[in-house]
């Protein structure tokens, strides 16, 4: 005797499944966001007017070309205790809703340098934050992902938290996915890969943030140097990188 479902799996209507139209978005082989810093929906914090400009060269990547040079540990995304690095953030929504500190919440990275642009000792985070406006490392709540590139050499993936990273090296791209919500960040980690979309080095970091569950989260993209004190950004220099994520949030 055939078996017949009793319940739509999408909607929960009696009748079994309705076969489309209405049965809402499909989990699989979800289409990544590309991170457009020229669309105009991108609040920048530059405090020290470093950036000239900044350009969408198609492909999903981004082209950052950098007015005034910057060094020392106040323009590097892995030392401290204060972030001057310039960065772009904005609300993170989901089909219109604002999605908060409290929500549940599962959020990815995939981070690629485009390594024929090599200027100088280079840095660049992908993050979820509440605060990425505020300077103290320690004050931005802000864990994701991040990649770099020495001059000269191969590029390097890694999970970053506020100014700290565990990195994999020579990889063509990584994603980098954490989870947030009631308040806190547990731990970010990712993979890095090759150009045949192979994984070949994995990475973690504990980020162990709390604090309130009402807050707004935002996205943000942060550039600057990956060394403290020599082959620093000078003016004229530039990045090429594509970042792009996704965001999901379930209820409890």
């Amino acid at each position: 005797m055939p078996i017949f479902p009793c319940f739509d799996p999408t909607t929960g209507a009696s009748g079994g499944s309705t076969g489309g139209g209405g049965g809402g978005a499909s989990l699989y082989n979800m289409p990544w966001t590309d991170v457009d810093l020229t669309d105009g929906s991108w609040f920048l914090r530059d405090t020290g007017s470093k950036i000239d400009t900044v350009t969408n060269v198609g492909s999903g990547f981004m082209r950052v070309r950098w007015l005034a040079g910057a060094n020392g540990s106040d323009y590097s995304w892995t030392a401290g205790p204060d972030h001057l690095a310039p960065r772009w953030y904005k609300d993170l929504t989901i089909d219109g809703n604002t999605v908060t500190s409290g929500d549940i919440a599962v959020i990815a990275f995939r981070l690629e340098i485009d390594g024929t642009v090599d200027t100088f000792d280079q840095a660049i985070v992908a993050a979820h934050a509440v605060w990425p406006e505020l300077d103290p490392a320690n004050s931005m709540s802000a864990a994701g992902g991040f990649a770099g590139k020495y001059q000269g050499s191969n590029n390097l993936y890694g999970a970053w938290t506020l100014s700290s990273l565990t990195q994999t090296n020579n990889k063509s791209y990584a994603v980098i996915v954490g989870h947030r919500g009631g308040g806190g960040v547990g731990a970010v980690c990712g993979q890095g890969y090759d150009a045949s979309n192979v994984a070949s080095g994995n990475v973690s970091r504990n980020a162990n943030l709390f604090g309130g569950t009402s807050l707004t989260l935002r996205i943000m993209i942060g550039v600057g140097n990956l060394n403290t004190t020599a082959n620093t950004v000078q003016a004229g220099d530039e990045q090429k990188f594509s970042i792009k994520y996704k965001a999901l949030t379930m209820s409890v």
